[in-house]
């Protein structure tokens, strides 16, 4: 059990805390809906989530929103490490002890990479059902708030999935221009961008710090297949997962039965089963998205096997 001070010193952190600098994405979310329901956040690491709850709340405040009334929290706070289900109500009780005003008003919950608690869905259900707030809440896994989670929350969320930049947003913020007529300096800048965008993506860090790109795109990479991957589902054998990305990088199109040949030239014993059991975690990570085969028939394409 985490003391009450320790959550009030979070809590009352980010209320003196100043926003940073934020680059406007393009979704766009209600901040009020009508019913009751969470909103959900979901995107891959570094894709710029936590800078997109910033930026719903720098809109609240411009909005005349008491920052009292606004609770932020990110789980993947050192603080937090031990924190359980069970200490989630009293973060919520303690927001109210140093805000009591607030039980008699809304309220605007932010709950940041929340899936690092288990059981948290309880916790939320029960806020929806009980509190008069608005819940946002952001994770790294596309499984979020589908097979993972309990019954209880299914069907009373409203989800969203947030992306590095898209180029449109990379060529705003070089502030470059892509208006239908171009001249030949425009062109060669668009063009430029373009080669940039294609080559390295669109993370914001490699983005705002294009020098240190190549150390910035390796390490996202080993952090996310590190803790999304090998920690999360608790996979022993690390070098298959690895294995496997390098492959999936590479290859044009992917076979199960292809790369569990590839492991057994290396004297690698892994199931096929495994194997596209860590199929599917690449995919819950956001690191590779799965295609079926084009075909006319709709028999054809439901036969074809993604990524195959």
């Amino acid at each position: 059990m985490i003391k009450k001070e320790t959550l009030a010193q979070i809590i009352l952190d980010f209320q003196e805390e100043d926003l940073p600098e934020l680059i406007e994405r393009e979704l766009k979310i209600d901040l009020e809906i009508p019913i009751k329901r969470a909103t959900a956040i979901l995107g891959p690491r570094r894709s710029g989530k936590t800078y997109y709850l910033y930026s719903l709340i720098k809109k609240l405040l411009k909005k005349g929103v008491e920052k009292e009334r606004i609770l932020y929290i990110n789980f993947e706070e050192p603080k937090l490490v031990t924190l359980s289900s069970n200490d989630l109500p009293v973060f919520l009780e303690v927001f109210y002890e140093i805000y009591p005003q607030n039980r008699n008003q809304k309220v605007w919950l932010f709950f940041d990479e929340i899936q690092n608690v288990k059981n948290w869905e309880i916790f939320v259900r029960n806020i929806l059902d009980k509190e008069k707030a608005y819940i946002f809440i952001s994770g790294s896994s596309s499984k979020l708030l589908s097979k993972e989670i309990a019954t209880s929350l299914r069907g009373r969320t409203l989800n969203y999935l947030i992306l590095p930049f898209s180029f449109k947003e990379f060529l705003k913020l070089r502030d470059i221009s892509y208006k239908k007529y171009l001249s030949s300096s425009e062109k060669a800048n668009l063009l430029n961008g373009f080669r940039e965008y294609f080559s390295w993506g669109g993370y914001p860090e490699l983005l705002i710090y294009p020098k240190e790109k190549r150390r910035l795109i390796n390490e996202i990479i080993e952090v996310t297949i590190h803790q999304d991957l090998i920690e999360r589902h608790k996979i022993r054998n690390t070098k298959v997962i690895k294995l496997m990305f390098n492959y999936l990088v590479k290859a044009k199109e992917f076979s199960v039965h292809k790369f569990y040949n590839f492991l057994k030239s290396l004297n690698i014993k892994v199931s096929k089963n495994s194997s596209y059991n860590y199929l599917e975690f690449f995919n819950d990570a956001f690191i590779f998205f799965p295609l079926r085969k084009f075909a006319y028939s709709l028999k054809n394409i439901e036969q074809s096997i993604p990524m195959q």
